[in-house]
């Protein structure tokens, strides 16, 4: 009789090996939901602060301030207009807003006034209305610098509703 090689495995290091390597694959799948679901929630979060910073200038009876909200890394621009009464634009904003338009829906080329770009970025949150916003003149958009985006909001004491600039 011959005796068979050390070389062989049991049936138990092979089970072994195989619930490593599906516990190292679940990890792994997790820890990238966590950090998807952490940039969605700054996206979330940053309309929220956006909207709170309109809100606390439209309460004001004159003001000028320049804001910066924090943003995810993903995110590009975050533009302001409208989509239905298209004026003149920068080559380099024309390119944005026509992938935006491209995604909108009816409803919300029509209902929107902010956006976030690129659409991919944005968790199904890309389009967005900010209540007591006026619509600017053109389609302007703000550059994610550093993780934040920076802007001025005006209001006038006669104005109803709260302006955005550079």
């Amino acid at each position: 009789m011959k005796k068979k090689g050390d070389l062989s495995m049991s049936f138990g290091m092979i089970f072994s090996i195989i619930m490593i390597i599906v516990i190292l694959g679940v990890a792994f799948y997790a820890i990238s939901y966590f950090l998807n679901l952490q940039k969605c929630t700054g996206v979330g979060l940053f309309h929220d602060d956006f909207q709170k910073k309109v809100d606390e200038s439209w309460a004001s009876e004159l003001i000028s301030v320049e804001n910066s909200l924090a943003i995810p890394g993903g995110v590009e621009y975050v533009c302001f207009g409208d989509l239905k009464n298209v004026r003149e634009m920068d080559d380099s904003i024309k390119e944005i807003f026509n992938e935006i338009k491209n995604f909108a829906s009816p409803h919300q080329e029509t209902t929107t006034n902010m956006f976030i770009y690129p659409m991919d970025n944005s968790c199904g949150m890309g389009y967005k209305s900010m209540q007591r916003l006026e619509i600017p003149n053109e389609f302007s958009c703000f550059e994610n610098r550093n993780g934040k985006i920076t802007f001025r909001l005006t209001k006038g004491s006669e104005d109803s509703f709260v302006r955005i600039s550079n």
